[in-house]
């Protein structure tokens, strides 16, 4: 049950930080957009600290497979 609610509040937080970087980008709110684009790199850290965690191995995931892990 953890690892479901881990994986709902990555989503959500990846969806909160691609609607501050849009909305940043729309309005010209550049602290808004930075804001959006840390939070997008957080979860993006904390995955490939996951994978190395569980012994996937020493690698970055390209988008598109990073896609299958979230």
């Amino acid at each position: 049950m953890k690892d479901i609610k881990d994986k709902f509040e990555d989503l959500k937080d990846k969806a909160e930080g691609e609607i501050k970087e849009n909305l940043g980008k729309a309005t010209g709110d550049q602290e808004l957009e930075l804001e959006g684009k840390i939070k997008k790199k957080i979860l993006e850290v904390n995955l490939l600290f996951l994978l190395r965690k569980r012994g996937i191995g020493d690698f970055i995931l390209i988008d598109s497979e990073r896609q299958k892990y979230m």
